[in-house]
């Protein structure tokens, strides 16, 4: 176990014996998990910070908005949000304070999947990959700590290569390429990291 995952686990350790502190800010519907359309248990509710409650938001027409759990006021623990229709919306894992970790996915309302990737304590971390509107894939690459780092490849919507090259720290460097959306070179150009 790296350093960082260790002071991260001893983090949330701490703040699970510490439990959900000061001013109790109630959700803005409970209910019993069944109404739910994520399954949730007592060991999941064991994890989490003492105090931590189950959530249930409603749209105005009555459907699951957001459902989860809360401690002081923000989500914590697996999460998922919905659209209007009921269709999902996003769904991942927070940690105490409402930072994201962990994968999380995200769709449109029509049900195709924007994004997947993972968080490391609120920042993009790891491989992500985005989709267009008609579901075929617009990009793909990873980034360190909310930063890209190495080859990232983007595509047309009608499923052509768009542009590939390669970050390092954020920048980018070497040779990157891109095409125009009916396959032919449009350009390729050589970047040089800055002193």
């Amino acid at each position: 176990m790296s350093r960082f995952a260790r002071v991260a686990s001893a983090a949330l350790v701490l703040a699970v014996l510490a439990g959900c502190g000061g001013a109790k800010r109630e959700p803005a519907v409970a209910s019993a998990p069944a109404a739910s359309p994520m399954v949730r248990d007592a060991k999941t509710l064991e994890r989490l910070p003492k105090g931590t409650i189950p959530l249930d938001e409603k749209w105005p027409g009555g459907s699951v908005k957001a459902t989860g759990y809360v401690c002081d006021g923000d989500p914590v623990g697996p999460y998922l949000v919905t659209w209007p229709s009921g269709a999902k919306r996003a769904e991942g894992t927070y940690l105490y304070g409402g930072v994201r970790d962990g994968q999380w996915s995200t769709w449109a309302e029509n049900g195709r999947q924007v994004s997947q990737g993972g968080y490391q304590r609120g920042l993009e971390h790891g491989l992500w990959s985005y989709w267009h509107d008609d579901g075929t894939l617009a990009a793909r690459g990873a980034f360190f700590r909310a930063v890209k780092e190495g080859e990232w490849t983007a595509w047309h919507a009608k499923g052509g290569l768009a542009t590939r090259g390669v970050y390092l720290a954020g920048q980018p460097t070497g040779r990157w390429q891109s095409w125009t959306d009916d396959g032919h070179e449009a350009s390729v150009m050589t970047h040089n990291l800055r002193q």
